[in-house]
């Protein structure tokens, strides 16, 4: 930065942007709503088998502006392979665990990525459907060593085409962190100027100034010959 500053020059800021992939897909039809479900999953833009080490979670809303976002099942965390496996080894230990559980299976995709699947009823569906400006927001939480600690995107729900009853995948872009260069040390500035400083003179070399600057007898008489003529 020292450098650039001397040139006149500022260095850019340096600025990382790291990319997911985001999955979505709705089971079920009408005829069936128990099995009704919308399922997210958010993973490496590299492979769904990559792990994401600079993302510590995700959590996924519904937005609309007409109240859908308030209700219970358009927020919800999307859990990592970890935390989804804990949970399930955690409810098939339980007493009394029961298939027909009012909540899904929490592993719908299975990997390293983030997921996560909720139940819908009909008017839910049918808003997700038919709604033009619902979205989808996912708020990232990134990991120790990125500058930025939060990042977020939305996605309208028309282009995840829930429709289709496959899954429709996307690929986002966001900030994980951003450096500003700085001159931590001044540059240094010219040096002033020293003053001479005056040394006192050898006795030597003042004996030798006192001779030279003694009158010469012999060279005064040979002027005044020189003058008498």
């Amino acid at each position: 930065a020292g450098v650039m500053r001397r040139l006149g020059l500022t260095v850019p800021e340096y600025v990382r942007y790291d990319r997911v992939v985001v999955g979505a897909r709705l089971s079920g039809t009408p005829a069936d709503p128990e099995r009704r479900t919308f399922a997210v999953r958010v993973g490496s833009s590299h492979g769904w088998d990559n792990p994401v080490p600079w993302l510590e979670g995700v959590s996924f809303t519904i937005c609309d502006g007409g109240g859908l976002e308030n209700r219970r099942n358009s927020r919800f965390e999307l859990l990592d392979a970890r935390t989804r496996d804990a949970l399930i080894a955690d409810s098939r230990m339980a007493d009394g665990y029961d298939d027909e559980r009012d909540e899904p299976e929490t592993r719908f995709f299975g990997g390293p990525c983030f997921e996560n699947a909720t139940r819908l009823s009909d008017e839910e569906v049918r808003a997700l459907l038919e709604r033009k400006t619902t979205r989808a927001r996912f708020t990232l939480t990134l990991a120790e060593g990125c500058t930025e600690r939060r990042a977020w995107f939305e996605v309208p729900m028309e282009d995840l085409e829930l429709e289709t009853g496959h899954e429709t995948v996307t690929t986002h872009s966001v900030m994980t962190s951003r450096r500003r260069y700085e001159d931590r040390d001044p540059v240094p500035g010219p040096a002033p100027a020293r003053r001479a400083e005056k040394k006192a003179p050898l006795p030597r070399m003042e004996e030798e100034k006192q001779k030279n600057e003694a009158p010469d007898p012999v060279a005064a008489r040979i002027r005044a010959a020189i003058a008498m003529r």
